[in-house]
């Protein structure tokens, strides 16, 4: 088949491009997919929780001291 490899590139190069550009695409997808239907469940309900808190003011965030204004 290395004898033909020069052959086959350029009679077949697009077709095997496009073929690994849609593979490529469609594992892509099926990976995001996956990520978020597993990884990502309860981002929304965990985010909103914070939102809540913050606008509550439960959380409060410490004031800067002087030493780290300078830097």
């Amino acid at each position: 088949m290395a004898a033909y490899k020069a052959v086959l590139l350029h009679a077949y190069g697009q077709w095997i491009c496009a073929s690994a550009a849609i593979l490529f695409f469609n594992v892509f997808g099926a990976v995001l997919l996956l990520q978020r239907k597993f990884f990502l469940k309860n981002t929304g309900r965990k985010l909103s929780h914070l939102d809540r808190q913050f606008q509550v003011g439960q959380i409060e965030m410490p004031a800067p001291s002087q030493d780290e204004e300078r830097f």
